[in-house]
């Protein structure tokens, strides 16, 4: 039997200690990112009166809570030790190990990062893949080095991408699979029977935080691809317009096949005529108080963008006026 600790957060680090306990392994520590971050007192409010799915786990099942400010810190890596840890699995945990680290518990650190490496190498592969249009996904467990993601490929699993996911939906499915992977992945381990990949250095992508130009929206992009992309970073960032000088953040995204000649929104169909089927692209074809629907260079496609609403605090409560004065979105 392993003894394993946990290093991470949100949903990720929940399936994880998870999935060790339901493998038949000891969970005897985790470490999570509010001791990284937070002063004592904020610390304290938070699992007072905010506290994270992870931490109420943990607590329920009595597991030790490491106290430290770094995962590099001799702190750390004494505690490491003094759980006599046979393996750190890190799910979801933005700062680079050391050496030093890495080679603390008895066996191996592992990471485990929500795509199959070596695409998609950085910290937000849930949006990534939809909004560049991957079909699928994975899940990748790896030895961990000096390096962000590209340990050897303990083992994989593919992650179908349905069209209709947004980074969050695929987000849960993903860390589901995580879980169910320990079962079969901790075995192994434990017996020495594992077979390392080395990731193809030729193959490797790499996206770092997204900036406002990630998710800028404009109609050089077909409809698949603003789609894509507002789907892909919903719901943690909103893609936006600039449009006469201000910024429309986009809510949601829907594709319009022009050939069907009627469109669906806010329990209400609306009719199309055929002559906007060869229109330019930026065209505003219909609108409501807070959506419009745009021609794009994609053939036969035109884009719903809903839910819209101008940036600002006082500038929000314009959007219906705004909307409405719209000619164009050029």
């Amino acid at each position: 039997m392993l003894n394993v600790v946990i290093v991470g957060t949100g949903e990720m680090a929940t399936s994880l200690l998870l999935g060790v306990r339901e493998a038949g392994h000891n969970v005897v520590g985790f470490f999570r990112k509010e001791k990284a971050l937070l002063p004592p007192f904020a610390r304290m409010f938070r699992d007072l009166f905010m506290p994270t799915d992870f931490y109420l786990l943990a607590k329920k099942y009595k597991i030790n809570e490491i106290n430290a400010k770094s995962v590099n810190s001799e702190q750390f890596r004494k505690q490491i030790r003094k759980l006599k840890a046979d393996i750190i699995i890190v799910g979801s945990w933005g700062e680079k190990f050391s050496k030093k680290t890495i080679l603390t518990p008895k066996i191996a650190t592992i990471n485990v990062h929500p795509s199959l490496l070596p695409q998609y190498r950085g910290p937000n592969p849930y949006m990534m893949t939809i909004s560049h249009g991957e079909k699928v996904s994975g899940v990748t467990f790896h030895f961990m080095d000096e390096h962000f993601d590209t340990g050897a490929v303990l083992m994989q699993q593919e992650v179908p991408i349905i069209d209709t996911d947004n980074g969050y939906t695929l987000k849960l499915r993903t860390v589901q699979i995580a879980r169910g992977m320990l079962k079969e992945l901790l075995p192994q381990i434990e017996n020495g029977a594992i077979n390392t990949i080395e990731q193809d250095e030729n193959k490797a992508t790499y996206f770092k935080r997204i900036t406002h130009k990630d998710i800028y929206i404009d109609f050089s992009m077909g409809a698949t691809e603003i789609y894509n992309k507002v789907r892909g970073f919903e719901p943690w960032a909103s893609c936006y317009l600039k449009v006469k000088k201000e910024f429309l953040k986009i809510g949601h995204a829907q594709i319009v096949n022009l050939y069907e000649n009627e469109f669906y929104i806010k329990n209400k169909t609306y009719k199309l005529p055929d002559r906007y089927l060869n229109v330019k692209e930026g065209k505003i074809l219909a609108r409501g108080k807070d959506w419009l629907l745009c021609s794009t260079c994609e053939e036969g496609n035109a884009i719903l963008l809903y839910d819209l609403k101008l940036y600002g605090i006082v500038k929000q409560f314009l959007t219906k006026s705004f909307i409405k004065s719209l000619k164009s979105l050029k």
